[in-house]
């Protein structure tokens, strides 16, 4: 398929996006400011400070949900966009402007109202890559150079929240008023996509395949989320400071932007199989940092290892599931799917708790905290052979949407020629 040429309007819509591409993952980054929070509202525990961050991925759970049963049916897709930037821009960036005065409560709702809006980005920009980019490897590779704003967003937020917060609390929050830019750029310049109305029309089908994946999805967000639940603690028992515990964890996210620029090629040599790869590549993490706890002359490179390795298998399956999306559910469905598999990615953030105590309660009461990590590591293999299967079955779904595109293109061809030819005969009629 020939490569996509933008035009200057869609170059300004792919700016927009990716610029909300690097406000997606900020919700956390008023942690850096939580104990003045704390100082401003003594009467409310650390547990409840917490649902400031809770409440907005709560909220973007069930926008995320909304989006994939509205988008280019009871809405346009300009509309949710707009609305969603909105959303995001006014709750995040108003508590910049309220008073010490200001009931806690008032804080949670803006929260809230950001959760909603933020929900919607990802399912947005992958839905606009999606149309923008016919051409696989053109579309894998806008998916990956995407995917590192999202990455540079979640690290240099926090540092420029924790700036802003050593001025004043509130300014922390009037980071997320720079949106402003993504939604004029957005209002401007987004048109509809080309076969919206059209699809508007079709009935909406997600095929069981995109289901297998959404669980896959979520299976392989259980599994991330272990290292940051358990794994500072285990490395504080283990005698390693803070500090390096930090520079540590940071090791996920260089992997992560590593794996966006390698994108294209991941995905030309895995196709549907590159959720697969992914999992066992955090199971192989997990497997390492087992060693490292067993291991003590070893623990830090071990530990290095560990978390490179499960940021690089994250971000394959972060990627993978919505370029796979794009190439096996049907055309009119693929926004709708984008939008579910953000809703099972937040699930899976979720479910990690439960899993946790599900793990600790067959492990016993005697076994340490260290055998989180082989125990997630076996579930990351079992789930990597689930996904070979699923990635099989995926590969002839594949096959079967490239000939519907296919065959649609040849329809659409004949009738543009059919309309040409008649257009002539209107001009040179037969005597």
């Amino acid at each position: 398929m020939a490569k996509t040429k933008l035009t200057a309007g869609q170059y300004m819509v792919l700016v927009a996006v990716i610029a909300m591409y690097f406000f997606a993952p900020t919700q956390g980054i008023i942690s850096s400011v939580l104990h003045q929070i704390n100082e401003t509202y003594p009467e409310v525990g650390p547990a409840e400070l917490t649902y400031l961050t809770s409440i907005n991925n709560l909220f973007a759970v069930f926008s995320a949900l909304l989006f994939s049963m509205l988008a280019g049916r009871k809405l346009s897709h300009r509309t949710i966009g707009i609305i969603a930037l909105l959303f995001f821009v006014v709750g995040g960036g108003l508590p910049a402007f309220l008073p010490d005065t200001t009931p806690f409560w008032v804080l949670l709702v803006t929260r809230a109202i950001m959760g909603l809006g933020r929900g919607c980005f990802i399912p947005i920009i992958q839905a606009v890559l999606c149309d923008f980019f016919h051409d696989e490897k053109q579309r894998s590779a806008m998916f990956g150079f995407a995917s590192i704003f999202f990455n540079i967003g979640a690290t240099t937020g926090t540092t420029i929240a924790g700036w802003l917060g050593l001025i004043n609390w509130h300014l922390c929050f009037a980071f997320y008023l720079f949106a402003v830019i993504p939604l004029a750029l957005y209002t401007v310049f987004f048109r509809e996509p080309q076969n919206a109305e059209e699809f508007s029309r079709e009935k909406l089908h997600i095929p069981a395949i995109a289901w297998a994946f959404f669980l896959l999805y979520t299976a392989a967000l259980i599994v991330s989320q272990m290292l940051w639940n358990y794994a500072s603690t285990v490395m504080s028992i283990l005698g390693i400071n803070s500090l390096e515990v930090g520079t540590i964890l940071s090791m996920f996210t260089i992997a992560a932007i590593l794996l966006a620029a390698l994108f294209t090629f991941v995905f030309r040599v895995f196709k549907t199989q590159t959720c697969a790869f992914g999992i066992c590549i955090e199971g192989l993490g997990f497997v390492v940092l087992f060693l490292g706890t067993v291991i003590p002359d070893m623990a830090l490179p071990l530990f290095y290892i560990g978390a490179f390795l499960i940021g690089f298998g994250c971000n394959a399956v972060t990627l993978g599931v919505p370029m796979i999306m794009s190439v096996t559910v049907p055309a009119a469905a693929v926004t709708a799917a984008l939008g579910l598999s953000e809703v099972f990615h937040n699930l899976g953030a979720f479910l990690s708790s439960p899993f946790s105590q599900v793990a600790f309660f067959f492990a016993g009461p005697d076994a340490g905290l260290n055998v989180i990590f082989i125990i997630t590591a076996v579930f990351a293999f079992v789930m990597t052979a689930v996904s070979a299967f699923v990635g099989v079955k995926a590969r002839a779904a594949a096959d079967r949407r490239r000939q519907d595109d296919e065959n649609a293109t040849k329809a659409l061809e004949s009738t543009a020629n059919g309309t040409s030819l008649e257009n002539k005969n209107d001009m040179f009629p037969t005597p």
